[in-house]
């Protein structure tokens, strides 16, 4: 198999783990059940959820400290959703072994204004160091709001301090959404 697209297929999956942690994040937050935080957000796009989550820091309990890291976190989230949107609703052009692009070429509805018979489509290339990268901040994210919720003081140690994001969105892929 590929390994672009086994890299792809570990990418989706962590992305996913870090939704069901973003709604646990929820559920501290506000103190709702699991059962009422899926409700709440099935149907919801991770944007607003991400959105909502951030609105509910703010008026949290946490210190300034705590609040500015998930502030963080949740903006590294955001971005990485981007790339997932990308790689999952469009379609995927293999470029070599180590490179795909995403397009939405056949599915755009985005028009020219001043010529309608011409589609604005965007093309996002994406490699493996990029999705590796992206990969590795989802675990440092996962791992982040698990200690929060169940051993804060883990939060404390230099790996938690000084993390660096590793995945920087392709310019193409920061378009105002």
């Amino acid at each position: 198999m590929n390994p672009m697209m086994s890299l792809i297929g570990k990418f989706v999956t962590s992305f996913g783990v870090a939704e069901a942690y973003l709604n646990m994040l929820l559920q501290g937050l506000t103190g709702m059940s699991e059962v009422s935080a899926r409700i709440i957000c099935s149907g919801m796009r991770n944007t607003d959820i991400i959105k909502a989550t951030k609105d509910l820091i703010t008026v949290s309990e946490m210190t300034e400290a705590q609040k500015n890291k998930f502030q963080n976190i949740l903006t590294q989230l955001s971005k990485i959703s981007i790339m997932r949107n990308n790689l999952v609703h469009r379609h995927i052009f293999v470029s070599s072994e180590t490179k795909v692009i995403a397009s939405n070429t056949f599915t755009s509805k985005r028009y020219d204004p001043n010529d309608v018979s011409k589609i604005i489509a965007e093309e996002v290339p994406y490699d493996i160091p990029t999705i590796e990268a992206a990969c590795n901040d989802l675990l440092f994210i996962v791992n982040y709001i698990l200690f929060w919720k169940f051993a804060p003081a883990n939060l404390d140690t230099n790996y938690y301090q000084s993390y660096t994001w590793q995945y920087n969105p392709p310019e193409s892929a920061n378009r105002d959404r």
